[in-house]
């Protein structure tokens, strides 16, 4: 898995539509893409900023409660434990350090648009991204071993409004997963919910034939905008959310 690390995936962006700033803070690595009307020169010293209040928030969980980083099922809620973090893993019944990318992701996000106000903005970190934009928004899906990976991509409707597309994997990354799926991919209206449930949805998939289990439950959670499962050459895919087949740069 280590082959991953360098983040080529991140070449899957709209690079002829949008200013990139890469922004490290500690393990939070971000991929920030705005609109080229809404680049500023100020963006990456803010982008910091947020992000290290946001781990900040996250650090201050930990100390109060040890339990935070390694509990795997949903806590009670405590005052100094950020709220969109326990309120995802309660819905998607994972510990509420599976949302903690997506969640800091929407923080910096939450931040960057109050204060530039773009036309589309989209904060990746570690492959969880939490966009906004005007209209919509196109992300390639990266599925490690897959042949299907890099080969797909996802048509998101923003509309104005926040969407989170995270993706969990049992062949890619460092992330704790108890599954084999190659990619699940699940599209909330924030990335820390987003988070959660596709970390929940790639622990259960251990064969093929789980695909076909795991993407039903997902139909029927109003919570969740769209899901791609990929496991192998195998692929299940529910929501509002259509796929693109992807050019491969020239």
């Amino acid at each position: 898995m280590d082959r991953y690390t360098d983040r080529f995936y991140r070449s899957f962006g709209d690079h002829n539509r949008l200013v990139y700033y890469h922004v490290v803070a500690c393990e939070s690595d971000l991929w920030i893409g705005i609109d080229a009307s809404s680049a500023n020169d100020s963006l990456p010293e803010a982008a910091l900023e947020l992000t290290v209040e946001a781990r900040s928030d996250v650090l201050k969980a930990i100390e109060e409660s040890p339990d935070f980083r390694t509990a795997l099922s949903p806590l009670e809620g405590h005052p100094s434990f950020p709220q969109p973090m326990t309120e995802a893993s309660r819905k998607a019944g994972t510990g509420p350090m599976a949302a903690v990318a997506g969640f800091i992701a929407d923080r910096v996000n939450e931040g960057l648009c109050s204060l530039f106000s773009p036309k589309k903005l989209l904060v990746e970190n570690g492959g969880d991204i939490s966009a906004w934009a005007e209209d919509e928004i196109r992300v390639g899906i990266f599925a490690g071993p897959s042949p299907l990976s890099g080969r797909l991509g996802v048509t998101v409707p923003c509309l104005g409004q926040r969407r989170g597309i995270c993706t969990s994997s049992g062949s890619v990354g460092h992330s704790l997963s108890f599954g084999k799926a190659d990619a699940a991919v699940i599209i909330c209206d924030s990335a820390a919910l987003a988070d959660a449930y596709a970390t929940a949805a790639a622990n259960r998939i251990h064969t093929r034939s789980d695909l076909t289990v795991v993407i039903e439950e997902l139909k029927a959670e109003p919570r969740i905008l769209g899901s791609i499962l990929i496991f192998g050459e195998e692929i299940a895919v529910a929501g509002g959310c259509p796929l693109y087949a992807r050019r491969e740069e020239p």
